[in-house]
């Protein structure tokens, strides 16, 4: 073979390459485009998406960036917001850098963050100082509030029931669900069984 036959095989190989880099990242902004769809068609025909309004949160394991372990149940006592991001979720990279905008004041309602996976996985994510940074590595968490996508905002009031929830488009969707859990504007079953507890 002679060296211009093996530069145009080079040559082609590169061009292959690089169109299957584009094709993968097209394939990953469709997967979530798909999932934002369908996020909505669940919610257009009525169904849930996540923990119902009401329902209680069942007891599960988390642990803190130093690896200390924390049950769900210590963690109630007072309304918090409870924000579901991963590394892998193209959105939480946007929203990250937007939630140093929600000012942390002593009257605010805590925001609990939950990253899925392992304590160093969060690097990757610009998570603001003042909030509270708790890793889902086994997926208790993903199942007891039945998200399907991550982010993903559960607003819980002080038993640990599920008081409303939405996708974040960005810092300012926070808003809604702070207000509910100040104002006292709980319209979630009061009746409703607080969370399981450990056994």
């Amino acid at each position: 073979m002679s060296g211009a036959w093996i530069a145009a095989i080079v040559a082609l190989w590169i061009v292959v390459g690089l169109i299957a880099l584009v094709l993968l990242g097209v394939l990953r902004r469709t997967a979530y485009v798909l999932e934002r769809v369908e996020s909505q068609l669940t919610d257009a025909a009525g169904a849930t998406v996540g923990a119902p309004i009401g329902a209680g949160i069942a007891e599960h394991e988390l642990h803190e960036e130093n690896g200390e372990l924390v049950y769900f149940t210590d963690l109630l006592g007072a309304p918090a917001l409870y924000l579901f991001m991963s590394v892998s979720c193209e959105p939480c990279h946007t929203l990250a850098p937007q939630l140093e905008e929600i000012r942390h004041t002593p009257d605010a309602i805590p925001l609990r963050i939950v990253m899925q996976g392992e304590s160093d996985d969060s690097e990757a994510l610009e998570l603001p100082s003042w909030a509270q940074v708790l890793f889902d590595a086994n997926g208790e968490s993903a199942r007891a509030f039945r998200y399907p996508a991550t982010p993903q905002v559960f607003a819980l009031d002080e038993r640990g029931i599920v008081i409303d929830s939405l996708v974040p488009g960005s810092a300012e969707s926070f808003n809604r669900l702070h207000a509910r859990l100040k104002g006292g504007d709980r319209t979630a079953n009061d009746g409703a069984a607080a969370v399981l507890t450990r056994g």
